[in-house]
């Protein structure tokens, strides 16, 4: 299932590497993220390349993060797709994914005006 980002806002990208053996937290280094989405004629498009992901505070060596304000022009309803990328100890590159569902964000936040008579 997509996470919901709303377009134009602030969105928190979060990561947590976790060995699928054990299911202990796995350190990484180099982590970073590429972001994009497919226009409707099927083109990729980079949002971002490589971009290097933040530790979490406090320090934990699986955990990263990084903020990005998704750009006011993408299409309502557009999935995006997150690669997380990093390098373990014995220099192997880990990737998870994520798509994320690029949503206008609403602007009655549910609120409904209604006139009586």
């Amino acid at each position: 299932m997509a996470i919901d980002a709303f377009i134009g806002f602030p969105f928190v990208f979060q990561v947590a590497f976790i060995d699928p053996a054990t299911g202990l937290p796995l350190p990484v280094t180099s982590v970073n993220l590429t972001l994009f989405y497919y226009t409707t004629t099927g083109v990729r498009t980079l949002l971002l390349n490589g971009q290097a992901m933040n530790p979490v505070v406090p320090p934990d060596p699986s955990r990263y993060t990084y903020v990005l304000t998704l750009p006011p022009a993408l299409p309502d309803g557009t999935p995006l797709y997150v690669e997380y990328r990093g390098t373990d100890i014995f220099l192997n590159v880990v990737v998870q994914t994520e798509v994320l569902n690029g949503q206008s964000y609403p602007s009655d936040q549910g609120l409904r005006v209604r006139f009586t008579p």
